[in-house]
């Protein structure tokens, strides 16, 4: 669906009460082969910090994934 249009418009954000974002291991598995994916988690991490909640990340299995 379209960014920012209708039910899945991330304008709904500000209107939810979250307090966690939960980020699935597709976005993580492949950071070894991929690095420049981690812009993407960068960004979810900068608005995470932004909203002042947790970001929970799945799939973190080995130390260069930690480390990244």
């Amino acid at each position: 669906d379209d960014v920012g249009s209708a039910y899945s418009s991330l304008l709904r954000m500000k209107e939810l009460p979250i307090d966690e974002i939960k980020l699935d291991q597709g976005f993580v598995r492949s950071l070894e082969q991929r690095p420049q994916d981690l812009h993407f988690l960068n960004t979810i991490q900068d608005l995470a910090n932004g909203m002042q909640v947790d970001l929970v990340v799945e799939g973190v299995e080995t130390e260069d994934i930690l480390d990244a």
